[in-house]
């Protein structure tokens, strides 16, 4: 069984009931995502299929896993307390009423729904960088992990207005006054939530866990790759 580090403080974390909720919604939307992949498979949906599996997987499950991940370890790891419960328990609503509103959009085709929801979404993610963020905030200067952390919460915020841009622009032409296409706006979106909010989070967590799990520590070049990977 792999011991808890001594500079971790378990007694600062969340209760359990907030990250456990934000775990069983995320499971919830990677059952529904897997229906509608294996309906889109067969051709049995409608609609802009691929876009609701998309974001059931990646916005569902993964990053709101990431989210209860993050309220719940940020002040065990941290040492400090969680700014605010009940912002943690509002970006879990926003962000479940957001992504169901969205799917059902893209499922039926009613366009029209997107800006509403994604702008929900939008502002789950903003909750969720606001209150971690300030977390963190108290814990400076930050250790590997916990700059990790802030960055991926930095390319949360970034990534989401990007989001809400493409759903504008399918009832309305926002890019005709941009001087970028579509194409190159979804290749960002993209990009900055699989490699920056994503996997920047899973790095910074490796950076605590393998040690945990692993009862060993960087050592010698292992710093050298680290900083590199940074």
């Amino acid at each position: 069984m792999a011991a808890v580090p001594d500079d971790v403080d378990t007694d600062t974390q969340p209760p359990l009931s907030i990250p456990l909720r934000h775990f069983v919604v995320a499971l919830a939307f990677l059952l529904a995502g897997g229906v509608v992949g294996v309906a889109d498979g067969l051709g049995l949906v409608t609609g802009f299929a691929r876009a609701a599996h998309l974001h059931l997987v990646l916005v569902g499950f993964v990053c709101l896993t990431i989210a209860g991940a993050m309220t719940q370890f940020v002040p065990v790891w941290s040492g400090t307390h969680l700014h605010s419960h009940r912002l943690a328990r509002v970006q879990l609503w926003l962000l479940a009423v957001g992504l169901t509103g969205m799917v059902g959009g893209f499922l039926t085709a009613r366009l029209a729904a997107l800006p509403v929801f994604g702008a929900l979404v939008l502002a789950g993610f903003w909750t969720l960088a606001y209150n971690v963020g300030r977390t963190l905030a108290a814990a400076r200067p930050f250790d590997v992990t916990e700059g990790h952390f802030a960055a991926a919460l930095g390319f949360f915020v970034v990534l989401t207005p990007l989001g809400l841009l493409l759903a504008v622009g399918f009832v309305a032409r926002p890019f005709a006054a941009l001087p970028v296409a579509r194409g190159g706006v979804v290749a960002a979106h993209a990009t900055l939530a699989v490699f920056g909010a994503v996997l920047t989070t899973v790095y910074g967590a490796l950076y605590q866990l393998v040690p945990m799990f692993g009862q060993t520590e960087l050592r010698g070049v292992d710093h050298w790759f680290r900083r590199v990977e940074t």
